[in-house]
């Protein structure tokens, strides 16, 4: 959140003459310092302003520009810290839907929470219908890995059938 009634000191430029006259600051010369509230900023300017965490409330300097690129994006500026625990949470809710999808097409039960995943590497539990409980990564699930024993088995399935069908070219030959 902006704090409120900041002000910045900026000088007169040939670029900025016009924006800050039509905002009814009064021109003295090229050069001069003036005095501006932070307000009327450019979106775009690369000026330091003070703001306060949405989240925790912390009170920070960070750029112009980034601070509304933050808000047209999320709606709110957080910290640093609390930009790091928010990804944290989109991701392990994103990773979570896709865990849950993926044990439900493949008739597994999930028994890890949404709670335990915090990264890639976070391990996942669950119950395989023909083989009891497996743990994989998160990585694994998400790359479409399933039931160690299960893949294996349909690998060697597969094997014997091209093993049963090059027989046959064979002796038919």
């Amino acid at each position: 959140m902006l704090i409120e009634n900041q002000t910045i000191n900026i000088k007169w430029g040939g670029r900025n003459k016009q924006y800050y006259s039509d905002k009814g600051y009064p021109f003295t010369k090229l050069g001069d310092e003036f005095t501006i509230n932070v307000i009327d900023l450019p979106r775009n300017s690369d000026k330091l302003i003070k703001i306060k965490c949405d989240n925790c409330g912390e009170i920070i300097s960070v750029k112009n520009k980034r601070y509304f690129d933050a808000i047209e994006k999320y709606g709110d500026y957080f910290c640093c810290h609390c930009t790091q625990k928010r990804t944290i949470d989109i991701r392990s809710a994103k990773h979570f839907s896709a865990i849950d999808n993926f044990c439900k097409s493949n008739k597994y039960i999930l028994k890890t929470n949404k709670n335990e995943i915090n990264s890639l590497d976070s391990k996942i539990t669950y119950l395989c219908p023909s083989h009891g409980e497996q743990t994989t990564t998160v990585t694994s699930i998400l790359q479409g890995k399933r039931c160690y024993r299960c893949s294996r088995e349909t690998v060697a399935e597969k094997a014997k059938q091209r093993n049963l069908y090059e027989r046959q070219m064979y002796w038919y030959q």
